[in-house]
């Protein structure tokens, strides 16, 4: 993405377009690759719209793509505006659910890895429910990587998270979720 020189794909996402280079999202995503190879009218025409999805947490997958790395904290800059004040918990959460939707497996695996740093200082934040809700929401049951660190974290600050009214709201607003919590209070 430094370099829109040679660019052969644009990635459209709400009002934002990127232009980027077949040869790195291709390589390092299997939909890209998919939807960029054979008679998909996304290789035809040279445009893929991902208008179902965020276009912050696009712009990360691919700076990932292009960097193998995200910036995943919010900007201090301007702590007015309010796209500054989504944390690095829930940043790390929307990485790991595309990153899971696109098959960018080296992605999900450093989201995962950023998700838990987070976890250890922002636990007890405002934003551990919008992340808890994001996680079971985003993906399978069977998909246990944010939802093992979450369950870690319920066993070593069960009494503390349990006095508080976000996390028993986002207990009760799903049933995963809440299994996990009973498995993690019991154990």
């Amino acid at each position: 993405m430094a370099s829109r020189k040679y660019h052969d794909l644009v990635i459209r996402c709400g009002e934002r377009k990127w232009e980027v280079h077949r040869v790195i999202v291709c390589l390092r995503s299997k939909f890209f690759e998919k939807a960029c190879d054979g008679d998909f009218k996304e290789g035809i025409s040279g445009t893929i719209d991902l208008r179902d999805d965020d276009p912050d947490t696009v712009n990360r997958m691919l700076e990932y793509l292009y960097t193998i790395d995200y910036k995943d904290d919010h900007d201090v800059s301007n702590p007015f505006n309010p796209r500054t004040m989504e944390s690095s918990l829930v940043v790390n959460a929307n990485v790991y659910a595309i990153a899971e939707k696109y098959d960018v497996r080296a992605l999900k695996s450093l989201a995962e890895q950023k998700f838990a740093e987070a976890l250890e200082t922002q636990w007890n934040s405002d934003s551990l429910p919008v992340a808890v809700e994001i996680v079971y929401t985003t993906t399978p049951s069977s998909d246990r990587g944010l939802r093992d660190c979450i369950t870690r974290l319920i066993e070593r600050h069960r009494n503390d998270l349990l006095k508080k009214k976000g996390f028993l709201q986002a207990v009760g607003a799903n049933g995963d979720f809440a299994i996990d919590v009973v498995k993690a209070v019991t154990d």
